[in-house]
């Protein structure tokens, strides 16, 4: 991997301008002014009665049926771990599940790590080598 006119070779390094490299496109550089202009033109779709619904803390039994419902075939997350992982040691996991689900709910706030994603970088050009040859896409965990 090239960064400028260096060639890096070590992973410690490779990583780190990678993460350099998207935090300067993707991060905010500057305060977030609130925009009004949405709420001016855009009409609610989501009624007071279901935006209640959607925050009200979720149960145990429905925590479990959506875990259960989902593809047990889906792309593994960063930790390596399908769908069907949860779906056969759900009696092992699944009331850590329902904690971590629930603690969001409660504490507007998702636990470290718990949404990562994998970054996965397809090559725009053959013998792609700098960043900018590269499209990047998220694989989101299950």
């Amino acid at each position: 991997m090239k960064n400028g006119d260096e060639i890096l070779t070590e992973s410690a390094d490779i990583e780190a301008h990678v993460l350099h490299y998207f935090t300067n496109i993707f991060a905010a550089n500057s305060p977030l002014e609130i925009n009004y202009l949405p709420d001016r033109l855009i009409p609610s779709l989501v009624t007071l009665e279901d935006n209640t619904l959607l925050t009200t803390l979720s149960l145990a039994e429905e925590i479990k049926t959506v875990v259960l419902n989902l593809c047990g075939d889906s792309a593994p997350g960063p930790d390596g771990y399908l769908g069907h992982f949860y779906h056969s040691f759900w009696h092992i996991i699944g009331s850590d599940v329902v904690k971590s689900t629930q603690f969001f709910f409660t504490n507007n706030f998702i636990m470290p790590n718990l949404n990562s994603n994998m970054l996965i970088l397809i090559p725009k050009v053959q013998g792609a080598d700098r960043l900018d040859n590269f499209r990047p896409i998220v694989l989101a965990n299950f």
